[in-house]
């Protein structure tokens, strides 16, 4: 129940501030689209209740990802970075068993190798490569969790009722549903 209700604390403070609709159920543990083979763009990072979570307007290059069946690769806008990741489905308050992508509510990142970041990353994009490296690296969970068929929010798995998360969005216009 505790890790549902931090999923739903987090996915409601993205829906108040970044638009993203995440039914807050028991059922919405069961992602109903497809993260793997498609272009991912992180839109909002939400690392402080305080804080906006949209990324800012001087952000140059924005960071993106491709989940893979067992890997995923992407930018932060400033580095290029790949990592190792596994899905599993966990129930209430359980670490949950290794599955398939189509079956998980988690993903874990293991072996995440990170690009220095480029000369000019500085200012907002600098500050996007900082929070985005401190996420996604090694051995950190993530809650996963739908809006839309384009809509996708990644919340970090640890004891804070307002744990962070990543908003993404797809940039595969068009993307159905799996089936």
């Amino acid at each position: 129940m505790r890790t549902t209700l931090k999923a739903c604390a987090a996915a409601t403070a993205l829906l108040m501030v970044g638009g993203l609709t995440t039914a807050c159920s028991k059922n919405s543990a069961e992602p109903p689209m497809r993260i793997a083979q498609r272009n991912w763009q992180v839109t909002g990072i939400f690392t402080d209740p305080e804080a906006p979570t949209s990324l800012p307007a001087s952000v140059t290059k924005l960071p993106e990802v491709t989940f893979g069946e067992r890997s995923a690769t992407g930018s932060t806008g400033c580095a290029r970075f790949q990592a190792l990741v596994s899905y599993h489905h966990a129930e209430e308050g359980e670490d949950g068993e290794q599955t398939s992508i189509r079956e998980a509510n988690r993903l874990r990142l293991d072996n995440v190798r990170m690009d220095s970041p480029s000369e000019d990353c500085t200012g907002a994009s600098a500050w996007a490569h900082g929070q985005l490296s401190a996420l996604l690296a090694e051995g950190h969970e993530f809650e996963i969790s739908f809006g839309t068929s384009e809509q996708l929010a990644l919340t970090l798995v640890d004891d804070r009722v307002d744990s962070p998360a990543l908003r993404l969005t797809s940039l595969d216009a068009g993307d159905a549903p799996a089936k």
